[in-house]
């Protein structure tokens, strides 16, 4: 599972990836339960700031919301979503740092002037 995202975050999308269905904010902390002890708003919170990562969707149930796992059909649709909300707030930053870490290990370098090198065509 990909690693922008903190433990817990990590853990509640595991849960909702699982489930396979819309879940509101009680459910996600009652299956959290065995893990760990967090207070309703704690993952209210988490539900939000995934949501606004773009890695689950939401729909209104009455009161809440009930977030469920986005699916993607290529399986870097994620992926690209995550990119493009780096872009999109860190800028040249994101790229930089992206370039120094593919820098580091030369089959990743050739990978990448192997991309470069196709988009240009």
């Amino acid at each position: 599972m990909i690693r922008l995202t903190g433990e817990l975050e990590q853990l509640v999308l595991k849960i909702l990836k699982e489930e396979n269905k819309p879940l509101i904010p009680a459910e996600v902390q009652r299956l959290i339960q065995p893990n760990k002890s967090l207070a309703y708003t704690t993952v209210m919170t988490v539900l939000k700031r995934l949501y606004e990562k773009k890695l689950l969707k939401r729909e209104k149930h009455s009161t809440a919301f009930a977030y469920s796992y986005v699916k993607s059909d290529s399986g870097t649709s994620d992926l690209k979503n995550i990119f493009d909300g780096l872009l999109t707030s860190y800028g040249d930053i994101a790229i930089s740092n992206f370039f120094d870490s593919v820098n580091t290990k030369p089959e990743h370098k050739e990978l990448l002037k192997e991309y470069l090198k196709n988009a240009k065509k």
